[in-house]
């Protein structure tokens, strides 16, 4: 029956559709005062199309669909999660305006009578950041120029002249691929000649591919909820992170309160599909590193712990376990403060414990293959579900009379 039922289980897994996490950021450059959102198509299909409103104010933070609440247009950086994002810069001081409804009717124009050279800034820092394929929108002929510091990452055209509703790469919008976005004190400088219209960053976020001794840092993250509501925190926006030094390759991540947490991606193929055994790896000089709980899709593992040692030194905490199934599917690895205090997180180990371990029934409902006739919940459907069956038959409950047999 065990062997049967995973058979079942891993075909059902095998036809999944293969995915890749993508984070987009829509950018939708608007007059100051108009907050008018662009809800349209665009030349890189997000599946959502939100484009966060930017009036042109200065340090905004901008975020994909995936990064929650992080920022109006006229608000600076909410409590959020932090997935692909940017921080947009712009003193409003070197350009016109021009506005509209739709993305093509409205932004930012490069006049002559206005002093100074007009651009947009990007930046990173902390949580921010990331190599970004930017598609830059221009509805008027004239150039775009992307640099770093003195460097020139790239210049390219648009003619202008497209269909209201049409994108054209090179009539009405450019693309400057694989540009790294960082905390480098020499900003990404987006420079426009004539008109600039609208911002897409694309990101493209290729999931750790989890097998026996897979090592996942700290930092590297895909989604991380920080509020940043603890006195003392050293990033304004986005979780701490600390270099690395000769106790963790990884660095650390530093003032989590409860209730924030980090999830991670992964891929698990059939050929290293398992019981695995997950440790993560802490600073335990100053406090009990206690009180992380851990999830793998949404299944709680249970809480990661260990106690303070008094020196500096790289623990390992306890070890939960859990069946990591082969899918085509991206799956997600989750921890989450439930206290306030801990200290310095590095990295999590994944070790292979052995096949997959589904023991009885309990495991069965654990990882969500129960049969939905099985009422009475024993792993069988057969003459004991049918009394539940006939114990109500024809019962009703409904309050309008009239729908009752």
């Amino acid at each position: 029956m065990k062997k049967k039922l995973l058979f079942i289980v891993l075909l059902c897994l095998g036809i999944s559709v293969a995915a890749q996490a993508v984070e987009v950021i829509n950018i939708d450059l608007n007059n100051y005062g108009d907050d008018t959102a662009y809800t349209g198509t665009a030349a890189y299909n997000d599946g959502v199309n939100q484009w966060n409103v930017y009036y042109g104010g200065w340090g905004k933070p901008m975020g994909s669909p995936r990064s929650l609440n992080l920022a109006a247009y006229n608000e600076p950086c909410e409590p959020s999660t932090y997935a692909a994002q940017v921080w947009i810069g712009d003193r409003g001081v070197d350009h016109n305006y021009v506005s509209g409804t739709a993305l093509m009717d409205d932004g930012f124009v490069n006049e002559s009578t206005v002093a100074g050279e007009p651009n947009i800034q990007l930046f990173g820092s902390g949580a921010y950041g990331g190599t970004f394929d930017i598609y830059v929108y221009g509805n008027e002929a004239g150039s775009f120029t992307v640099t770093r510091g003195s460097t020139v990452i790239g210049t390219k055209t648009v003619t202008g002249g497209v269909t209201a509703g049409e994108f054209v790469e090179g009539g009405n919008y450019v693309v400057f691929t694989g540009v790294n976005i960082s905390s480098d004190p020499n900003y990404v400088l987006i420079k426009y000649s004539n008109m600039i219209n609208g911002l897409q960053l694309v990101k493209q976020k290729t999931p750790v591919a989890i097998q026996d001794g897979t090592e996942i840092g700290v930092g590297t993250y895909d989604v991380a909820y920080e509020t940043n509501q603890r006195s003392g925190e050293t990033q304004v926006f986005g979780p701490d992170m600390t270099a690395a030094d000769d106790y963790s390759s990884y660095g650390y991540l530093g003032y989590l309160d409860a209730k924030e947490y980090m999830e991670y991606d992964f891929t698990m193929d059939d050929g290293n599909e398992g019981e695995y055994g997950i440790t993560a790896y802490v600073d335990v000089s100053t406090y009990d590193a206690n009180y992380m709980n851990v999830y793998v899709n949404d299944l709680s593992l249970g809480t990661f712990w260990t106690t303070y040692t008094g020196e500096w030194d790289l623990a390992s905490t306890n070890q939960v376990t859990v069946n990591l199934f082969g899918s085509s599917d991206v799956q997600t690895f989750k921890w989450q403060m439930s206290r306030a205090y801990y200290h310095n997180i590095c990295y999590f180990k994944f070790e292979r414990l052995g096949d997959l371990d589904m023991p009885d029934c309990d495991a069965v409902y654990k990882y969500g293959f129960e049969y939905t006739s099985d009422l009475n919940g024993d792993c069988k459907v057969d003459y004991k579900d049918l009394a539940v069956i006939s114990e109500e038959w024809l019962s009703c409950i409904d309050p309008n009379e009239n729908n009752c047999p």
